[in-house]
């Protein structure tokens, strides 16, 4: 918890969820859970190595994720897609080729 100048207290991460539309929430918590379920599947079903299960479930989900997001919240476009397709899975790489060295 934290004070406020004013001398009242409040939790930090309040603001933030105060200000999150509850369309937007259900979207994401419903993306986030199908993406689970692709990982799960993944994870279970996959033979080989964790590197492998960690690349193949983050190609499979990432997209799914996204697109679920995005068509729930009336957004989808090929542009917004892409983009944040490529940004999570940029992260992936990047972290990937680092644990290579």
């Amino acid at each position: 918890m934290s004070t406020d100048p004013s001398g009242s207290s409040f939790i930090l991460p309040l603001p933030l969820t105060d200000s999150t539309d509850p369309f937007v929430a259900f979207a994401s918590v419903l993306a986030f859970s199908v993406s689970e379920f692709f990982d799960w599947a993944v994870y279970t079903f996959k033979k080989g190595g964790f590197k492998a299960k960690v690349i193949l479930s983050s190609v499979v989900s990432v997209p799914v994720d996204t697109a679920i997001f995005l068509l729930v919240i009336d957004s989808m476009s090929y542009v917004s897609f892409m983009a944040m397709v490529f940004s999570k899975l940029s992260v992936l790489t990047y972290f990937s080729w680092r644990t290579d060295a």
